[in-house]
C-alpha cells in the first residue's frame, strides 16, 4: 500500500482496517468480483470480507449485485464516488445511532413465520430421491424398500429438527437401502437444491405468527433486529416485505439479514450480524425455535442467558429443556418484552 493511502487509513477512523482499502483496489483492478473471490485473493476470512463489504455498503463506496438462479450469490462492484480525505466525512458515512445498544436476532422460519409448508416440500423431495435412486440402481439388480410412512410425516420430521436438510434426505436414502458413496451424495445433493428450490417458492405466502408484530413494536427505537435463516437472502426479504415487517430488520435502510446463500446458518452467521450491527455478543439476543438456534447463538459468543426458545408447536419442548445450561423457553414474544427492556 503507498504512502498517501497508509496516510489515510491512519487519521480517518472509518477505514479502521487496511483490508478495506485493499478490497476497494480488487474490485477496481477485476471490475466485480465475489465474496469467496476477494477472500481468497486477499487472504482474508470469507466472513471477515462479508462484514467489510457491508460497511463500504452501508457507506455508498460499493453496490451488489445478484446472480442469476434461486441460488445466485452476490457479487459486488465499485460504485461512481468522488470525496476529499476528510476523516470527519469519511465517519459519517459509517455513521449508525449511537442510543440503540441491543440487537435482538431472529431465526425465520418457524419463528417469525409460521412454515408449515416445511415438512410436506421436505418429504416430498426425499420420495423423489428414493425413487431417482430406484430408477438409477434397477438395472443393477440392487433390491430398495420404500421407508416406513411415519417417516415422512410433520411430527417425524419436526421431531428431528436442527439437523440438516441434506441428513433428512441422506437418512431416507439410506433407510431405503441405497449404498453410500457416489450415488448417494449426487443424490443427496440433487434433492436438496429441489428442496430449497421449491420452499423458496412457497416462503413469500407464509405469515408472520401474531405475536411477532406487537413484539417489534414494544422494542422498536430500543433496539435493532436481524433475522437469519437457510433461506437466500432474497427469499427472507421477499418474505418480511408480504408481511409488512421489513423495514424493522434495516438499520438506515440497510437491511439486517443473512441467508443460507451468504453464510450457512453458524456461528460465523451470528458474528457477521454482530458486525454489520456494530453491538457486541453481550448486548444481543438470540430468538429460535430449535436446539440449533440456539447453540450457534451461544457458540458465537450470545450470553445462555440471552438466548431464548419460542415454542410453535415444533421442536418438542423436552428438547429445547435438554440444552445445557438451561434456556429461557416462550410461547409468546409478548413475555420477555420486559425482560429485555430491563
Amino acid at each position: 500500500m503507498n504512502r498517501q493511502l497508509k496516510e489515510l487509513v491512519a487519521t480517518s477512523r472509518c477505514f479502521d482496517r487496511t483490508e478495506k482499502l485493499e478490497i476497494i483496489n480488487h474490485l477496481i483492478a477485476t471490475r466485480e468480483s465475489s465474496v469467496d473471490s476477494i477472500a481468497k485473493t486477499l487472504k482474508i476470512s470469507p466472513s471477515t470480507v462479508y462484514n467489510y463489504l457491508i460497511d463500504l455498503l452501508r457507506a455508498g463506496f460499493v453496490e451488489k449485485r445478484k446472480l442469476p438462479g434461486k441460488k445466485g450469490k452476490f457479487v459486488f462492484h465499485i460504485k461512481d464516488f468522488t470525496f476529499s480525505i476528510n476523516p470527519c466525512i469519511i465517519a459519517n458515512s459509517f455513521k449508525i445511532k449511537k442510543d440503540v445498544v441491543l440487537l435482538i436476532i431472529f431465526d425465520m422460519d418457524d419463528t417469525i413465520i409460521r412454515r408449515s409448508d416445511i415438512p410436506s416440500q421436505l418429504s416430498q423431495a426425499g420420495k423423489n430421491a428414493i425413487n431417482k435412486a430406484k430408477e438409477r440402481l434397477f438395472d443393477k439388480g440392487i433390491p430398495l424398500s420404500t421407508p416406513p410412512s411415519e417417516l415422512f410425516e410433520a411430527k417425524w420430521i419436526h421431531s428431528k429438527y436442527g439437523n440438516s436438510i441434506a441428513w433428512y434426505i441422506s437418512t431416507w436414502l439410506t433407510v431405503a437401502g441405497v449404498p453410500t458413496g457416489g450415488l448417494m451424495k449426487e443424490l443427496t445433493d440433487q434433492f436438496v437444491n429441489e428442496y430449497y428450490t421449491s420452499i423458496e417458492h412457497s416462503a413469500p405466502a407464509c405469515k408472520a405468527f401474531p405475536d411477532v408484530l406487537p413484539f417489534l413494536d414494544a422494542l422498536k427505537g430500543q433496539a435493532y433486529f436481524a433475522a437469519t435463516s437457510n433461506s437466500s437472502n432474497e427469499t427472507i426479504i421477499r418474505t418480511l416485505k408480504q408481511n409488512e415487517l421489513f423495514d424493522y430488520f434495516t438499520i438506515d435502510s440497510i437491511p439486517l439479514i443473512l441467508g443460507g446463500d451468504q453464510i450457512p446458518k453458524s456461528k460465523e452467521t451470528i458474528r457477521a450480524l454482530l458486525k454489520m450491527a456494530k453491538i457486541p455478543a453481550k448486548n444481543s439476543v438470540m430468538i429460535g425455535d430449535s436446539v440449533r438456534d440456539i447453540e450457534v447463538a451461544r457458540n458465537a459468543g450470545i450470553p445462555s442467558h440471552l438466548t431464548i426458545a419460542v415454542s410453535r408447536g415444533i421442536t418438542p419442548q423436552d428438547t429445547l429443556k435438554s440444552l445445557k445450561p438451561g434456556v429461557r423457553i416462550v410461547n409468546d414474544l409478548g413475555k420477555i418484552v420486559s425482560f429485555i427492556k430491563s
